[in-house]
């Protein structure tokens, strides 16, 4: 830009994604956990400069090849973690580029939409066969990574997911129908939904078979909800929640909380807790605001998908 001017466009949520950093490293100082902490107020740094740069930079350029690369980078990911011997995870749930079934499924169910939202209304040679791809690979891979939330979640937001695409009827015909050749042949979806089964039952209050990550995900609520309640003001320290808890898992590693929320609670208390809040309404009232203002479909579909 010109010499003097402001790089960075000023935005609430990115006003709030530095609130978020301010209330991280005030707990830090409280607690004297800069060694631990550094890594969470590094990354959340990052992730609002990044914030602040790609909407500076795309403010007034035109958007549409960017959801096509972003669509066609997520299909390749997809793909490869639904052919791939285990998922490309060790447990053999698939793990696609995260190295974690549950941070790849949540991947999937967040960026998915997004990007539906951006091609729904896209009429380029490349947009159909992308929206297929993302329609069928998206259950496929959070299949394949058997977790539990990402199902439930998905299963969730599937009618947002065709309301969004409520114009392209032919294509989500297509769609079902693929995905009733396609998914059978390539996930097992006995083994997909076997750990389901397990969730159903207990929460039915049916005796089944043992569940060493149900006991140890209700083992860790306990114990984060008690670090809550010694530290409920400004937390144990970001980044001391594994140790704060001393919980030991079957394997003899220190487990993370699990729930973004519990960490929160446990490592920043109410301040951090109080600016996560923050963050989430400015995301939400600015998603509103441009949905209500928008009278072009496409904007108003890319917004939706958000």
């Amino acid at each position: 830009g010109a010499r003097g001017t402001w790089p960075l466009r000023w935005h609430p949520v990115v006003g709030a994604l530095f609130l978020l950093v301010a209330t991280t490293a005030v707990c830090i100082a409280l607690a004297n956990a800069l060694k631990v902490g550094k890594f969470t107020l590094f990354g959340l740094a990052m992730m609002a400069v990044m914030v602040s740069l790609v909407y500076s930079i795309l403010v007034e350029r035109p958007v549409q090849g960017v959801y096509r690369f972003v669509a066609a980078c997520l299909v390749l990911a997809m793909a490869y973690a639904v052919t791939s011997p285990g998922g490309g995870g060790e447990s053999g749930r698939a793990t696609g580029t995260m190295g974690d079934p549950n941070e790849w499924a949540t991947i999937v169910l967040l960026v998915s939409p997004a990007v539906l939202g951006g091609l729904a209304h896209d009429t380029h040679l490349v947009a159909r066969p992308l929206r297929l791809a993302v329609l069928v690979l998206a259950p496929m891979a959070i299949l394949r990574s058997e977790s539990r939330s990402a199902l439930l979640v998905g299963l969730l937001l599937l009618p947002g997911w065709i309301y969004l695409l409520r114009a392209r009827r032919k294509e989500l015909i297509l769609t079902a129908g693929l995905a009733l050749v396609v998914v059978p042949a390539l996930v097992d979806l006995d083994d997909a939904l076997a750990r389901t089964r397990v969730l159903v039952a207990r929460l039915q209050g049916q005796a089944g078979p043992s569940d060493a990550s149900l006991q140890e995900r209700g083992e860790l609520l306990r114990q984060g909800l008690q670090l809550f309640r010694d530290h409920w003001l400004f937390g144990a320290g970001p980044g001391r929640f594994a140790r704060a808890t001393g919980f030991v898992s079957q394997v003899g590693t220190l487990r993370p909380a699990h729930n973004t929320y519990l960490e929160v609670a446990g490592e920043q208390g109410i301040l951090g807790l109080g600016a996560l809040l923050v963050l989430g309404v400015t995301v939400v009232r600015t998603l509103w605001t441009a949905y209500t203002g928008s009278t072009d479909p496409t904007d108003r579909a890319r917004v939706l998908g958000a």
